[in-house]
């Protein structure tokens, strides 16, 4: 079992260790992103999220493992639009004794462009967080990785991160009340849930049709009320959900926002192809070494059965002979594999040089 698979397994056995009762958050948080899908980045140590409940509230439960990585990181893939010099809140309680710091990041537009906060250290217990979405203490690739930018543009949020400074150390986060100070658009959004949440029919019909033509900005308002008991309700969020997400995205008009989604679609399909080739080779290296101690095995047995074989005097001819003809087949087969196991494998730079 390769070490990230291990990881991973060994990440949600702990979510079961870590499923206990926490104190209330002293703040009346109200429920926001962290009742969303979460999944680990794939380039961090790995980790396990899972929304747990607590006190009669939901937070998000972070399991983080230490690893090879300074950090692990956690996405939120969403939409909507931010309020210029608005704030993301979010609260977070940690039990641990080291306590890591965490940042988070806000991924704009189509092409995902990464803007991270600076890290913040955490206290004991519960931390109440806020990040000034147009400060200028954000870092990008553009910036050089310094937290001298704010974030752009506003109105095409893509993705949150909660990112955990871990490097080796494993250990838990939960998350509370994540939430936004959202634009125009975003407020007109609020009033079209809310009439999607009415004892009128009517005003429900209406409501999923305005929420279809606003489009992705109001995926991440109808996400939030996955969990409503109320089907009539549910239904018209997931018809809502279906419409937009089936429209296809325009082409982006700006040439570096269609770079960046290009290079980022590259960047991702290289990766996926690195890590499948790397996957492989492990697989077959593990796979030929466990071929060459059968191989071994076989040929000790090999030996020690002609031994055998020509020492027997009591036992019935035609066990002998059904014996003596296993062990001509095994040795055939052993001639076959000594031919496949001594032959190099041809690599796939001869390809690429031919």
């Amino acid at each position: 079992m390769n070490r990230t698979i291990f990881l991973s397994i060994a990440a949600l056995l702990t979510l079961n260790m870590f499923a206990v009762e926490i104190p209330a958050n002293p703040v009346q948080a109200v429920p926001g992103m962290e009742v969303g899908q979460w999944s680990i980045e794939a380039w961090s140590n790995t980790g396990a999220v899972e929304v747990h409940s607590s006190n009669g509230q939901k937070v998000l439960q972070v399991i983080y493992t230490g690893g090879a990585k300074d950090k692990s990181a956690f996405k939120h893939l969403t939409s909507f639009g931010l309020k210029p010099n608005g704030t993301i809140r979010l609260h977070v309680y940690c039990a641990e004794e080291k306590l890591p710091q965490i940042a988070i990041a806000v991924l704009t537009t189509a092409a995902f462009k990464w803007h991270e906060s600076k890290t913040i250290d955490l206290k004991k217990g519960w931390n109440a967080l806020e990040f000034n979405v147009s400060a200028t203490e954000w870092k990008t690739e553009k910036s050089g990785w310094k937290n001298t930018v704010s974030i752009e543009p506003l109105n095409e949020i893509r993705g949150m991160d909660l990112i955990i400074m871990n490097g080796d150390k494993s250990g838990v986060l939960f998350v509370q009340g994540w939430s936004y100070d959202p634009d125009d658009v975003g407020v007109k959004i609020a009033g079209f849930i809310k009439d999607l949440q009415s004892d009128d029919a009517s005003k429900r019909e209406l409501a999923e049709k305005a929420l279809v033509a606003v489009g992705r900005p109001a995926l991440e308002a109808l996400h939030q009320i996955a969990d409503i008991d109320r089907p009539e309700v549910l239904l018209r969020a997931a018809s809502a959900i279906r419409q937009i997400e089936g429209t296809p995205e325009e082409k982006p008009t700006d040439p570096t926002i269609l770079q960046a989604l290009e290079k980022q679609r590259e960047e991702q399909s290289f990766d996926d192809t690195r890590r499948r080739c790397e996957y492989t080779l492990r697989g077959i290296e593990t796979e030929r070494q466990r071929l060459q101690s059968l191989y071994k095995d076989a040929q000790e047995m090999a030996v020690s059965g002609r031994k055998q074989l020509g020492d027997l005097k009591f036992t019935d001819e035609a066990k002998r002979k059904d014996f003596g003809d296993t062990l001509d087949k095994l040795d055939t087969l052993l001639k076959d594999l000594d031919t496949q196991l001594k032959t190099e494998p041809k690599s796939a730079k001869t390809d690429e040089k031919k």
